[in-house]
């Protein structure tokens, strides 16, 4: 695709961490639907559908820094800065499919490959307490370099409101921004692959 990212047709995202005291767990998982029908190929003698199915599956570990006020707010509440750091691994899962339309249709009606690799990555997330209610997350990682991408890179910044539930102000709803950015290459010649793509959008 020339430009992937107005393919997009469906994508979802599932984040999820345990934390006692200091340390935690967390864990990421990403898919994105991608395609588009009827692409012209070479001549205008045939069209393909091109397809590509993408899972991303993380798993690590979070150590908490510590907390800091900074300054007051109103006299109301002090601002303050939670910062974590995190390790780990990403997986990351493709699966391309190209149908055939035209004169090409019966010689080769679909190609149909998979691709997958491990990388690790490393980050850091600060959380901005602006209020009682309002909070603000910005946080990133960088991976491969050593295994799997050639380099990645992952960051999003969210906007948060605390509100009741089943108690004081412990439920919370975001809203805000990611960006995911692979560079993979893996072979050489007739037989190289390359992934070298930057999904981004509203969270």
């Amino acid at each position: 695709f020339s430009d992937i990212e107005d393919e997009l047709n469906f994508a979802f995202m599932l984040e999820y961490e345990t934390r006692k005291g200091h340390w935690g767990l967390w864990g990421n998982t990403s898919y994105a639907h991608l395609g588009d029908s009827d692409v012209e190929g070479p001549l205008g003698l045939t069209k393909m559908d091109p397809t590509v199915n993408a899972l991303w599956q993380g798993l690590g570990a979070t150590y908490r820094l510590g907390a800091w006020d900074l300054a007051d707010n109103s006299g109301k509440k002090k601002v303050s800065v939670t910062v974590d750091t995190f390790a780990g691994a990403r997986y990351t899962y493709l699966n391309l499919e190209i149908d055939f339309k035209g004169v090409f249709q019966g010689r080769f009606n679909k190609v149909d490959k998979n691709k997958s690799w491990v990388e690790p990555l490393i980050g850091a997330r600060t959380i901005w307490d602006l209020s009682e209610r309002w909070t603000v997350t910005l946080a990133g990682d960088i991976g491969g370099v050593v295994a799997g991408s050639d380099f990645a890179w992952n960051a999003w910044g969210l906007i948060g409101y605390r509100f009741n539930l089943f108690g004081d102000k412990n439920a919370r709803v975001l809203a805000g921004y990611r960006a995911v950015s692979q560079d993979y290459t893996d072979g050489s010649g007739r037989d190289k692959f390359q992934w070298d793509v930057t999904l981004y959008g509203p969270i």
